[in-house]
Parts: C-alpha cells; structure tokens; sequence
C-alpha cells in the first residue's frame, strides 16, 4: 500500500517500534518499504512531464484551479469561466452555478405560412446561442382562407420548451383583408409552433382578401426555456 485513497501515504513499518518489539531488520520488509515509495512516486505528477494526470483534476477548494498569474492568465480563465471543445463552446453561468452552452448555430429553412389558399413560402433564416434565438422571417402575402396564420417548417431546436412568448411586430408590417396596417401584428412563439396574432386574437384574421407581412422581413428575438 502507497496511498490510501485520500492520498495519505500509508508506511508499511515503523523501524522505531520494530527496535522496541525486538524485531530484526530484513532484506525482505526494506524491500517491502523501498517499493511502497517506488509505487508512492510513481502515481505522481512529474514537473517534465513523464507523469502525465490519468484522472480528472478535482481539486477540494476552488482557489485551487488558478494555475496562473497576471502575466499568465490562460489557467483561471480557462478552467474557472470558459471551455470549449468539437462539440460545444461554454461559459460560467453565475445563476445556473455551472457551464452553460453558447455554441453559436446559423442556417436557413424553408418557411411554410399556412392559413391562405395555395402555397406561401419564404427562406427564413435563424441563429441560436445557447438559449437566444434570432429569427428572421421572410416578408409574404397570399389570399387568406383561414382566420389563423401561422408558420411552419422551424428546426425543433429553435422552439421553446415550456414557455409560449407573445413578441409585437412593428406598427403596419402586417396586412388583412387587402389593408395593410390600422391592426396591431405580433408573433406568438411557443413549444407547439409559432403563430401571428391580430389584435392579440390568434384567430382574429379575416378569411378572404390578402393578408401576410408586408415591409418584410421582419426579425424576432427570444429564448427557447
């Protein structure tokens, strides 16, 4: 035994009690001794870098982490507030108490506007940061069919999990029953889909003429929790 797993070196012997119990000193229990330091040693970290950390660095106190100094900042910066890896780039959340992702996503999509007669699409583009979204929707109109319009063809991971956010849109971006303007237009973000409202009616367009964005593209920001 070298260590006793708390790293507490453990000595096989004592001399002192072995001269007062009238034990000899053999070959056999020096050597015994002699290879508990060997196995002792050999689990520690070499400044040359022969002993290299096979386990995670844990250390017991947080000041423990800072491995650098002013002129060499790269240690507590690194280890307390920031990593990134192939799959992700994070940063210290002081709230969560923990890394939180901010891994910067951007593509485009296919946005389908449903509540009119035909087909309304539009190229939508998007990015995401960890949980902020940035959408822009493309600007489109086409005769209405339906009292609801709404979008669709959204990535999953660009849809909340739990909570439905209700954004106003600028004064005269949307249109109905072929009059642009005179009606307050927002948007309603939720984890089911994403929705426009007139009026704060989901249902509150008119089921004839050209409603849609007009002034387009319009962006949104929200947060996906």
């Amino acid at each position: 035994m070298a260590f006793d797993g708390n790293g507490n070196y453990v000595r096989l012997y004592s001399w002192v009690t072995d001269k007062t119990n009238g034990i000899d000193i053999t070959s056999s229990r020096v050597d015994a001794e002699d290879n508990g330091f060997a196995a002792a040693l050999s689990l520690c970290v070499t400044r040359d870098g022969q002993g290299k950390m096979a386990a995670n660095f844990l250390p017991l106190v947080s000041s423990a982490y800072s491995l650098g100094s002013a002129l060499l900042p790269w240690g507590p910066i690194f280890s307390s507030g920031f990593k990134s890896s192939t799959g992700a780039t994070q940063a210290f959340g002081a709230v969560a108490n923990a890394f939180v992702d901010l891994t910067p996503d951007t593509s485009t999509f296919t946005a389908t506007y449903t509540g009119f007669s035909g087909s309304v699409q539009g190229t939508a583009t998007w990015s995401r940061i960890g949980n902020q979204v940035m959408l822009t929707l493309p600007g489109v109109t086409g005769t209405s069919n339906a009292t609801s319009f709404a979008v669709s063809g959204l990535p999953p991971i660009l849809l909340p999990v739990t909570l439905s956010q209700r954004i106003a849109l600028p004064q005269f971006s949307g249109e109905d029953n072929s009059v642009a303007g005179g009606f307050d237009l927002s948007i309603v973000v939720a984890p089911t889909g994403v929705v426009f409202a007139k009026n704060g009616n989901n249902s509150g367009f008119t089921a004839s003429g050209t409603k849609g964005i007009v002034n387009g593209p319009i962006t949104v920001a929200y947060h996906i929790l």
